[in-house]
């Protein structure tokens, strides 16, 4: 019986690993087509800012962060090297969060997308390594499900996964 439970587990944590990857495909393949609208979304979220409003404060040094990011994601996209699509992503919304009104649906859209597949993963982690995994990561991913906007549910799914994953590495993986 003992044996039947643990092939059933086995069993089980393979059908979730499987069906993480076979999602993850599709996520990055869909965060490869918002690349382009996101960053058009991204210069329209800043063009407010260059006519000179954006000596204000820390405005500026947002703006110049932002512009720099951008840059470094268009080389990244176009050096013909493999890069992942949702750190790119996530990269453009946090870049332009300081500074973004909400005017961008292709902006929102990646931010959601984001969120979405960290929010995946977390669970995934915790569910494939139940055993190991502690309350603190449960209690984040709890939180991150129901947090207010994506880049806070992006940003509490992943600390949860890390907790997980950490968790995992102190206690092993019982079998």
């Amino acid at each position: 019986a003992a044996h039947l439970r643990a092939a059933e587990t086995a069993i089980s944590r393979a059908d979730v690993l499987v069906t993480a990857v076979t999602r993850l495909r599709g996520t990055r393949a869909e965060a490869a087509r918002l690349i382009p609208p996101a960053l058009t979304g991204a210069e329209a979220e800043l063009a407010p800012f260059r006519d000179g409003t954006a000596d204000e404060g820390g405005t500026h040094a947002r703006l110049l962060h932002a512009d720099a990011v951008l840059a470094a994601v268009r080389q990244e996209t176009t050096s013909g090297h493999p890069y992942d699509p949702l750190g790119v992503l996530r990269r453009i919304v946090q870049a332009t969060a300081p500074l973004a009104t909400g005017r961008s649906g292709a902006l929102a859209a990646a931010a959601r997308l984001v969120a979405l597949e960290s929010l995946a993963a977390a669970d995934d982690c915790v569910t494939v390594h139940r055993e190991a995994v502690g309350a603190a990561p449960r209690v984040l991913l709890s939180r991150a499900r129901s947090a207010d906007g994506p880049a806070r549910a992006d940003a509490l799914a992943r600390e949860a996964r890390d907790l997980a994953e950490q968790d995992v590495r102190l206690r092993g993986h019982p079998a």
